[in-house]
């Protein structure tokens, strides 16, 4: 299947979903992430050439779920993630209205598109024996490439797979598994609870469309988002300026109140996920004790109020379906995805 974004929030969330999913089947997962600098080259790799097979073909990625979800139980089955963008320097007033009629003849030069392909398999197709012992570890590259061997055995010409723990995704975030935030006894709780309104509901209208709940068990990890080495160090080498610069301008409050400010609005601005507010909260705890070693004094006093504020990542609306745009074209395709990305960008620069 393919699944289309036009935030870097929708982008990591949809990713995460397809490992969650595949996690909580016990399935393995692996990725291919791509970077298009051009809608047509985009276009070429998804729908290929007269000499050479796109991806939709090689892959069945237009299969439907049920399909997809039979595929599953014996073989591979893949999925594509992708994100369109406009280019941050390009100019608003140069982007013209959509034409929803003929969706490819819309000028698509200032987009590009970042995608990521996802294969999920079965516990059996991973299965590594070694010395006399069964394996499924992904996180080992003999056994990664082993796979690819058996998926090329498939599919002769796809794209080499890899683990996601080892790909940087923006430069700033990664993919971990960590444990779940929901314990066994919550999550009966709350199903619990979603029983007790459905039957409170069925009770009221029998004709009721909503299905009952089912039980579920929590995974005993799961997939979250966190910060890359290299977005820990920028937001540790800025906390680390204010460690610095506040004798300087210890006279001059509201000089460094608002270096204090500026910084904390930086940090606030990275994706609101589980593990990137993990890594965010060691980050500070850290800053604050070098802080109060360095100077003496509680960081809560000096601050006087100038505190972090985080943003929570909850889940996202579909995009397609809560805009404007889709009474024209009842499914989502590539090209709507760009004229979504347009008309973001419109909205953001608006004021500029």
């Amino acid at each position: 299947m393919i699944y289309y974004s036009t935030t870097k929030s929708k982008f990591l969330q949809l990713l995460r979903e397809r490992l969650t999913y595949a996690s909580r089947e016990n399935d393995g997962c692996l990725v291919a992430p791509h970077f298009f600098k051009s809608y047509e080259d985009c276009k070429k790799i998804l729908s290929g050439t007269e000499n050479k097979q796109g991806w939709i073909e090689r892959y069945n990625l237009e299969t439907s779920p049920s399909t997809r979800s039979r595929h599953k139980k014996e073989n591979p089955v893949f999925d594509l993630v992708l994100f369109g963008a406009i280019y941050s320097d390009f100019k608003r007033e140069l982007i013209n209205l959509p034409d929803f009629e003929n969706l490819e003849n819309n000028d698509f030069s200032m987009c590009e598109i970042w995608a990521c392909l996802v294969v999920t398999f079965p516990k059996h197709f991973y299965k590594i024996k070694e010395n006399g012992t069964t394996l499924y570890d992904l996180s080992n590259k003999g056994h990664v490439d082993q796979i690819n061997k058996r998926i090329k055995a498939r599919i002769p010409h796809a794209e080499r797979f890899k683990d996601i723990r080892g790909v940087t995704v923006f430069d700033n975030y990664t993919f971990e598994k960590r444990k779940p935030k929901i314990t066994d006894k919550q999550a009966e709780k709350a199903y619990q609870r979603k029983l007790k309104e459905w039957e409170k509901e069925f009770n009221a209208n029998p004709n009721t469309p909503n299905k009952k709940p089912k039980k579920s068990t929590p995974s005993k990890h799961e997939w979250t988002i966190c910060l890359s080495d290299k977005a820990k160090k920028t937001i540790k080498d800025s906390l680390d300026h204010l460690i610095h610069i506040y004798e300087q301008y210890k006279d001059k409050p509201e000089v460094f109140f608002k270096n204090v400010d500026r910084i904390h609005g930086f940090i606030s601005k990275y994706n609101g996920h589980r593990g990137v507010r993990s890594d965010i909260g060691h980050l500070y705890r850290t800053f604050k004790v070098e802080f109060e070693n360095e100077h003496l004094k509680s960081l809560e006093f000096v601050l006087q109020g100038h505190s972090l504020n985080l943003s929570y990542m909850g889940q996202l609306k579909d995009e397609y379906k809560h805009w404007g745009g889709n009474s024209f074209h009842k499914k989502d395709n590539l090209e709507l995805m760009l004229i979504r990305a347009k008309d973001s960008f419109m909205y953001e620069h608006a004021y500029d």
